[in-house]
């Protein structure tokens, strides 16, 4: 009989009444919960006097054996795991001699569970979420460094404490990973569906990937308030473990940062082998990608993602492309890869559906390259010409979708077709069937005396069929075959369709010089085969012998573009406007896209995007158009508009290698990296169906793109390295140097700075023997990035300069910002503030112009740290305010965390000493809860330094301990310099002068490693200081003397204040009044309230040796005042502190 009166032995375990005794030991409080097989109460261990909670069987479960052994496996295995993130097991209870029930006790939390809290608040902040995702990953890796595995994780089982700490409970389910099996027994799945990994719903072999999944689906929860998979139809749930990734949870809140969403979405991959190794991994990525990349620190320390190039092959003209079906990538699955998984291969594209309402109403027609039947090589130029002319002319229609020549050259060459074996019956339907075409026209000509005759067959290719619907012949003079077979294009519309209008044609919309149309003809061939200047000098020909020759002025600026000179791009494509003046072809596609480039070339992207998005309009099948369109929407920053252009285009070109490439960029740009890889494999899928090398390696460069984003280092570096290979066998100079270029950037993100260099070099000769500007330009872009974190900062401002003067006639604005960006952190790292000062406002100009808002936050908190340094304190207050409102309207913590520490710094100059304090401690929180070390020790560092300015030394060291064991971990030779000075500072005040000398002498070793100006100059003044006390004053007030001039060239204004204390504190020194009162002036200029304070003391003391008696009661009295302003805010005990201080 229980104290409360009631028999144990007909309890309800769902029903135990408040003050229930179970085992003469628990008294129940309340029910705080209920799980699919057990329920659980609050209740008071009376042994222990404490609160625990109590997990009961259910009364309407299964009792027997094997539910027994459950619990007993819950005990035994949670009780392998001690983490302050797990929920402490105490006991089972079987109590077979009384009530019957079976029951474990732990710890009780004093809080909610994950799902009630999501449940009441939907979505959580985002630092909130990662505060959790921290937490839970040290309970998970803890789980699984013993062997043990939760398999039922999920917001029921996850409790957050009163202080928001998080706990892993219910391991009822929970197996060794050291089991056979991911199942009970046969057909029984342990777990809850929503929250089971793929390989677990398949009843699979587990291990710890198995835990990330659910952790991703739990994060993903917390992150949108949404299931991953929410209203989920059981076809989408077997859909979803047969391989189905989840969307980005950036489109349902936009305010995720992207690295965030990249680490969710990697622990959410169906193969397991995809996701992260361990929970220990997961939380390095949290915490390390921020630290790493820093895509949203202070300008100062900000690293921008190194300029990558994605193709070797030049990529505007050279079109690849993907056979029908489904293709196998089983001959080039290289050793140690994470290639695509099967099933993005075979998976039909999303854009599949579309086609019915793109695709045109009278099919394609593809026209072939003419074949010379003569023996005269000197009429060869005949058959590029005479195929341009018919595409041009069959174009004009917008009902009809005709392919460029460029695209089918390109694609009997990845067929490996010469002109004459494509004509054979099984390659004309191979070839109908890549370019997804249902007519094709096939040409010849033959000499015949002074005469030409050529024929052309017209084959009809629907339905796979292959029939020779009609031969046209003809022959004429030579001076006038052009004309004539011009002419026949009215004759072949009408023969593809009796509907099409039946325009007159004139030859002369191209050029009526023969002249002019040969040279133009064999300039093609020399663009085709990458011989730019070849091809440049016959373009000039071509116009020289007809300066209305609009096309000619086209071509040549192509040329020009991919031989890496934009300048004589541009004016070529200026000549070509001009051609077009009066020419009454304002309505044609070419002169649509003539006009677009043009605007590109200029950078007006929106002018460009507006010519194209009327050709769109005006010629709806042609897939060229869409193509252009989406590049000009990627070049404006603008993926996902890009993407659903480039989708257009795969609707009409389902089989385009190159769409697929751009789509796969596309959607990296968009941070969408599954669909980047699903592009991308059938791209390599592609390639090697064809056998082309070309693509191969592009392909596999791309994919070492995406999983360099994706911080897969290992496999990014496989990917590069196989692209190398290739492009090295198949003499791809310009392509090698792009492998070596990505090589380079992956070795600098991973710290491996020799080989970096040493392969950033080995590009940029190689493209400077290719004379390709752009390609030396991010060359030397990512060389100063290099050096730059490194310290060679001189080095790096010759990188950028040289980088800034190629890329300026180039005109991509969002670079060009970079490059301002970066000089001006180096002017500032420098000390050169003034430089520094211009450069960011060049780039925050440049970036508000093209609506950048990533950008101008980071140009805001590059101005607001040179402002700091140079005592513009209301200049660099008003900016980092800014910055913050922008970075919370972005959702970016990190920053908001900079530059709210920024602002402390602000408030610390300006002696507004616990608004300082406040906001330090604000940031702190911040980074404490993102895991960023360096930025920890940053804030430690400030707390110490600013204790020490107000006399708080307990304080000061107790912070200076910490940063300095952070520090010793980052290896940021600036920090341990700064940290080291005020380390001396301390040790000087405790009359340690040997210890303190060698702590400066730390700091100015450090310092000069890390070749940061402002750290350099502190630890001078320091040592300087130090000599004129307690070493030779003649030496030490000579470097003294020096270091405001120094100083002053930086504009460095603490330095100089420094500088100008200690030259007082010299009783020898003479400074007459008038010199005092210069330099008390220029300190007030600065409004460094600290400085102002001990150098007004300084100089009423000095006034009081000379008997200047009114000066000096004027500068007490000053300072008199001034410490009630900077002392009225602080807490009585640092205001005493703060009196003794400058009492000494």
């Amino acid at each position: 009989m229980s104290d409360s009166g009631r028999s144990e032995s007909r309890l309800d375990p769902m029903n135990l009444p408040p003050g229930q005794i179970l085992g003469s030991r628990y008294r129940i409080i309340e029910l705080i919960g209920a799980g699919g097989m057990g329920v659980v109460y609050r209740a008071r261990d009376m042994e222990l006097n404490v609160d625990v909670a109590l997990k009961l069987l259910r009364s309407d479960f299964p009792g027997d054996e094997k539910t027994v052994e459950r619990m007993k496996n819950e005990l035994l295995l949670a009780r392998q795991v001690s983490h302050r993130n797990v929920v402490r097991i105490h006991d089972l209870v079987i109590d077979e001699a009384g009530a019957g029930l079976k029951y474990i006790s732990m710890a009780y939390i004093e809080g909610e569970s994950l799902r009630r809290i999501l449940q009441r608040e939907g979505k959580l902040p985002v630092e909130r979420a990662v505060a959790l995702m921290l937490e839970l990953c040290a309970g998970l890796e803890a789980a699984h460094e013993v062997g043990v595995l939760h398999r039922d994780f999920k917001p029921e089982n996850i409790l957050v404490d009163v202080r928001g700490q998080a706990f892993i409970t219910d391991f009822g389910v929970a197996r060794s990973m050291q089991a056979t099996g991911g199942q009970t027994k046969t057909g029984t799945v342990v777990g809850t569906l929503q929250y089971m990994s793929p390989e677990q719903a398949r009843g699979e072999k587990l291990d710890q990937r198995s835990d990330l999944y659910s952790f991703g689906l739990v994060a993903y929860e917390m992150l949108t308030g949404h299931l991953s998979h929410e209203s989920e139809t059981t076809l989408e749930f077997v859909s979803r473990i047969l391989g189905r990734q989840p969307g980005d949870p950036r489109e349902i809140n936009a305010a995720i940062p992207a690295y965030l969403a990249e680490i969710v979405m990697r622990c959410l991959e169906p193969e397991p082998a995809l996701r992260y190794g361990s929970a220990g991994e997961v939380a390095q990525a949290i915490k390390g990608q921020r630290a790493g990349s820093r895509p949203f620190l202070s300008a100062v320390m900000s690293a921008v993602m190194p300029r990558v190039t994605w193709s070797g092959s030049q990529e505007k003209r050279r079109i690849l492309y993907l056979a029908g079906g489904s293709l196998l990538l089983a001959s080039i699955l290289l050793a140690g890869f994470r290639l695509v998984p099967a099933y993005f291969i075979h998976r039909e594209s999303a854009v599949t559906d579309k086609r019915e309402t793109i695709l045109p109403e009278r099919g394609s027609v593809v026209v072939l390259p003419f074949l010379n039947r003569s023996s005269d090589p000197q009429l060869e130029w005949m058959r590029t010409a005479l195929e341009e002319i018919l595409i041009s002319e069959l174009s004009r229609l917008r009902q009809l979708r005709v392919p460029r020549a460029d695209d089918i050259s390109q694609l009997l060459s990845d067929l490996k077709l010469s002109d004459e074996a494509a004509r054979s019956e099984g390659n004309l339907r191979e070839v109908a069937r890549f370019l997804s075409c249902d007519r094709i026209l096939a040409g010849s000509f033959a000499r015949v005396g002074n005469d030409l005759a050529f024929e052309i067959k017209l084959y009809n290719t629907r339905a796979g069929a292959l029939v020779e619907h009609r031969s046209f012949k003809r022959s004429g003079a030579m001076e006038r075959v052009l004309e004539t077979a011009a002419g026949l294009a009215p004759e072949l519309r009408k023969e593809i369709d009796p509907s099409l209008a039946d325009k007159k044609v004139s030859f002369e919309g191209m050029t009526s010089s023969t002249t002019a149309l040969k040279n133009y003809a064999v300039g093609i061939e020399g663009l085709r085969q990458g011989a730019y200047g070849k091809a440049v000098e016959h373009f000039q020909e071509a116009v020289q012998a007809d300066p209305k020759f609009v096309a000619a002025y086209a071509r040549m600026s192509e040329a020009y573009d991919q031989w890496g000179h934009q300048d004589e791009a541009k004016k070529a494509y200026e000549l070509a406007v001009t051609a077009l003046k009066d020419s009454g072809r304002d309505h044609l596609l070419d002169t649509y896209q003539l006009r677009a480039q043009y605007a590109l070339l200029a950078n007006d992207l929106d002018g460009a995007i507006q010519l194209y998005k009327q050709a769109a309009e005006t010629y709806p099948h042609n897939a060229e158009i869409y193509r252009a369109l989406g590049n000009a929407y990627e070049r404006k920053g603008e993926a996902g508009s890009g993407i659903a252009s480039y989708e257009k285009a795969a609707a009409l070109e389902p089989n385009n290698f190159r769409v697929r490439l751009a789509l796969g960029k596309l959607y990296v740009l968009a941070h969408k990296y599954d669909n980047a890889i699903e592009q991308l494999g059938r791209a390599l899928a592609a390639s090697e169906q064809l056998n082309n090398d070309q693509g191969r390696a592009d392909a596999l460069n791309a994919l070492g793109i995406v999983h360099r984003r994706k911080q897969r280092l290992d496999d990014a570096e496989r990917y590069f390295l196989a692209s190398l290979e290739i492009r090295r066998k198949i003499g791809d100079k310009r392509g090698v140097a792009v492998s070596l270029q990505n090589i380079a950037n992956l070795y600098s993100a991973q710290a491996k700075y020799p080989d970096a260099e040493k392969k950033a070099l080995e590009a940029l000769k190689i493209f400077e023997e290719l004379d390709n500007q752009k390609g030396v330009s991010d060359i030397m872009f990512n060389l100063g990035h290099l050096y730059q974190d490194t310290g060679r900062f001189q080095k790096a401002l010759d990188s950028f300069r040289r980088a800034l003067s190629i890329a300026s006639p180039l005109g991509d604005v969002a670079f060009l910002a970079q490059l301002h960006e970066r000089i001006g952190q180096i002017y500032f790292l420098l000390g050169q503030y003034p430089d520094a000062e211009t450069y960011h406002k060049q780039a925050l100009a440049e970036r508000e112009g093209i609506g950048d808002e990533e950008g101008v936050l980071r140009s805001f908190q590059g101005l607001g740290d040179t402002y700091l340094e140079q005592a513009r304190l209301k200049d660099a207050l008003a900016r980092h305010h800014a910055a913050i409102d922008r970075s919370r309207r972005l959702g970016y913590a990190e920053a908001t965390a900079v530059s709210t520490s920024q602002m402390g710094l602000v408030y610390q100059l300006s002696g507004r000493y616990q608004a300082a304090l406040d906001t330090y401690k604000e940031a702190q929180g911040i980074f404490a809860q993102l895991g960023i070390e360096v930025r920890l020790a940053e804030i430690e560092k400030r707390l110490a330094s600013l204790y020490l300015e107000i006399g708080d030394a307990a304080h000061s060291r107790e912070h200076l301990q910490k940063a300095l064991a952070i520090a010793a971990k980052v290896r940021d030779q600036a920090l341990i310099s700064e940290i080291a000075s005020i380390e001396g500072e301390l040790l000087l005040a405790d009359g340690k002068i040997e210890a303190a000398r060698e702590a400066f002498q730390r700091a100015l070793a450090a310092a000069q490693k890390s070749g940061f100006a402002k750290a350099l100059i502190a630890a001078e003044i320091s040592i300087a200081r130090l000599e004129c006390l307690y070493g030779s004053k003649e030496k030490g007030k000579e470097l003294l003397k020096k270091r405001p001039d120094r100083a002053e060239e930086m504009g460095q204004a603490e330095a100089i204040a420094r500088c100008l204390v200690y030259l007082m504190r010299v009783p020898e020194e003479k400074i007459g009044p008038v010199q005092t009162s210069r330099w008390f002036e220029k300190l007030r200029e600065f409004e460094l309230r600290r400085y102002e304070l001990e150098f007004s003391l300084l100089a009423s003391q000095r006034a009081t040796r000379e008997g200047r008696k009114k000066q000096a009661k004027d500068y007490e009295d000053y300072a008199s005042g001034l410490f009630e302003t900077l002392s009225s805010g602080l807490s009585q005990p640092l205001r005493e502190s703060f009196r003794r201080a400058f009492q000494n």
